[in-house]
């Protein structure tokens, strides 16, 4: 996309509605919670392939994911690990965590510039932006006048920062573009609602919907943002999940805590946070917790199906389904792949069940499974699905 500097010198304010929109001519993607499918990987991927990632780096607890090409990048533990996504071998460790010179005290969300070869990572705490080489070898880090949950670069200089519900000295906005070059605030998107500001933080796995940001959202809001030739968000797509929406009056209620408002929300049977978002040009895939479960939902952009699932199951290699949980996530999209993850538990607890059946369709997951050194202790499997082909426009 062309960024034209000139056209978002003009300060933009864009409101934010925590309601159902009424326009007509913006795609409403309807979720029925009580109509949850089975997701049959055959229905919407033409293959599925498993890649075991390397012990040599140890996963943690996985925040957020992302693809750049062959590499995988996952933010986890406070570190950064890239490993290769067809072959599983580990790339590259940037785990700088401390408060000295090319150092982070926390982070949030990474990056990768493909044409410096760098990563990029935000330290919300430090309000600062650092650059690594492959390598991990720290590179520079630039300065920002405000705390950010998200980024994505868009230009060499021109960076947008999520910055959830934090006030700051220089803008009380949630969306920010920012110049490097500067140091400056180019425009402001999305105000903050300062009651909302009293208790409402949530941590999206992702909130801009993938590396060439097409999209971006945020919760509490019914609403994904599309973008402008120049970087202006423009309601995209509305978000419904019926009676499990919540009503805009519930938002202007007291709550002590974003924990007061979850359990009140959770009482009203209300859905209001989505943990994970990616779209291409074929889907959308997010996902949603709703009384102790963790679901993902499928859009197809051409046929306008929804489907909504907590378990799937790999028809091309097993007979058995996989719960969808919190572990099996973060997930990310590229243009032909979903990738998410297979905990090793999990694997063992589906090949023993494929083995009391003798129902295993495939010896892929079997192979790992009796791999030397597999173990409960094991990385994650990475899965990859490629997306049909038929379903593209």
């Amino acid at each position: 996309m062309k960024y034209t500097i000139g056209l978002l010198t003009v300060f933009l304010v864009l409101s934010c509605s925590h309601s159902v929109r009424e326009q007509t001519d913006i795609p409403l993607i309807g979720i029925d919670v009580d109509d949850v499918k089975l997701l049959k990987l055959s229905d919407k991927f033409s293959e599925v392939s498993y890649v075991p990632l390397s012990d040599s780096l140890l996963i943690g607890t996985i925040e957020r994911v992302k693809v750049y090409e062959d590499k995988l990048f996952l933010l986890a533990d406070r570190s950064v690990l890239v490993f290769d996504v067809n072959s599983g071998r580990a790339l590259s460790d940037v785990s700088h965590a401390g408060g000295g010179p090319g150092e982070y005290v926390t982070l949030y969300d990474m990056l990768y510039d493909k044409n410096e070869n760098t990563i990029e990572l935000l330290d919300m705490n430090g309000k600062k932006v650092l650059k690594y080489g492959f390598d991990g070898l720290f590179i520079s880090e630039f300065k920002t006048p405000f705390s950010s949950f998200a980024f994505c670069k868009i230009t060499p200089s021109a960076y947008l920062f999520y910055n959830n519900n934090m006030e700051s000295d220089v803008t009380n906005h949630k969306l920010v573009l920012f110049d490097t070059k500067t140091s400056g605030i180019i425009a402001n998107y999305f105000p903050i609602d300062k009651h909302m500001a009293t208790y409402f933080f949530v941590l999206d796995a992702n909130n801009f919907g993938s590396v060439m940001t097409p999209s971006f959202h945020f919760s509490a809001s019914d609403t994904v943002y599309g973008f402008t030739d120049s970087y202006i968000p423009y309601p995209k797509y509305v978000l419904n999940f019926g009676k499990h929406h919540v009503h805009p009056r519930f938002y202007r209620e007291n709550y002590t805590d974003i924990r007061d408002f979850s359990e009140k929300a959770a009482q009203n049977s209300y859905i209001y946070a989505y943990g994970n978002f990616y779209e291409n040009d074929i889907m959308i895939v997010f996902s949603f917790h709703y009384d102790k479960k963790t679901y993902w939902v499928l859009y197809d952009k051409n046929t306008h199906d929804v489907t909504t699932a907590n378990r799937w199951i790999d028809d091309y290699h097993t007979n058995s389904p996989v719960d969808i949980t919190y572990d099996n996530g973060p997930f990310a999209l590229d243009d032909e792949y979903l990738y998410f993850f297979l905990q090793p538990v999990r694997l063992i607890e589906l090949m023993e069940k494929e083995k009391k059946t003798d129902s295993h369709k495939s010896s892929s997951l079997d192979s790992i499974y009796r791999s030397s050194g597999f173990s409960e202790e094991s990385n994650p499997v990475l899965v990859k699905c490629k997306v049909k082909n038929s379903f593209a426009f």
